[in-house]
């Protein structure tokens, strides 16, 4: 998709020739119209963004896509990797994270690679002792939130056991960006929000999908009706 200044649609269906590396039809479009208007406008189960090397902030249209887009956005990195066999899907309980774990299980298993669902945290005091010695309680709190992580995910997914469980004590985007080292997607879910609310609930998705060294996709939750990933 090309969105040009002409006040002129065009469409062009290439042949596989033309594409040797993909498979099924293309089709090539240009449209009038600002780019992400005609991004946000053009009907699409998944919408594929290129992102810039060399810089930590993402393109004014590539954010607008992201913060309000209806399907799930995927952001590409200009650097290519070979393939490591594992998509990350990170959560966090809510009903973002429950639409991003249907489309991340669901990539998986067409691709036939590894799921790993990350759920990072932090420690909270719940006694004096905590307060003091707030790593004597990682232990014990780190199989809590291993354990509520799987009972969570056996809620929202029929079939729990090909799938990996990562409970990192820490900040969520520094966690992720740690899992993105060694994954070929890493996945999380968006608000419907307006507003400083989007603002500031976009800005995980955003500084994700700047500095992951992978391609991050973005699932919303207005994503449930669609279809899941091609």
């Amino acid at each position: 998709m090309h969105a040009w200044r002409e006040h002129l649609d065009i469409e062009v269906t290439l042949s596989a020739d033309a594409l040797p590396d993909l498979d099924g039809p293309v089709e090539a479009r240009a449209a009038h119209g600002r780019a992400a208007a005609v991004l946000l406008g053009y009907p699409a189960d998944l919408l594929v963004l290129g992102a810039h090397s060399g810089t930590l902030h993402l393109r004014h249209v590539t954010r607008l896509c992201l913060h309000q887009a209806t399907c799930p956005v995927v952001v590409v990195p200009e650097a290519d990797r070979p393939p490591v066999g594992r998509i990350v899907v990170g959560v966090d309980g809510a009903d973002t994270s429950r639409e991003a774990l249907l489309w991340a299980a669901e990539a998986a298993a067409l691709r036939g690679v590894t799921l790993t669902v990350v759920q990072a945290w932090q420690v909270r005091p719940h006694s004096p002792t905590d307060v003091l010695h707030p790593r004597s309680a990682v232990p014990t709190q780190q199989a809590a939130a291993q354990g509520r992580l799987r009972s969570w995910a056996e809620s929202v997914v029929a079939d729990t056991s090909a799938i990996d469980f990562y409970t990192p004590h820490g900040a969520p985007l520094d966690m992720l960006l740690d899992c993105a080292a060694d994954a070929d997607l890493v996945v999380i879910g968006r608000r419907s929000h307006s507003g400083l609310r989007r603002v500031l609930h976009g800005a995980a998705g955003d500084s994700l999908s700047a500095l992951a060294p992978c391609p991050v996709a973005v699932v919303p939750t207005t994503a449930r009706h669609a279809k899941r990933p091609v």
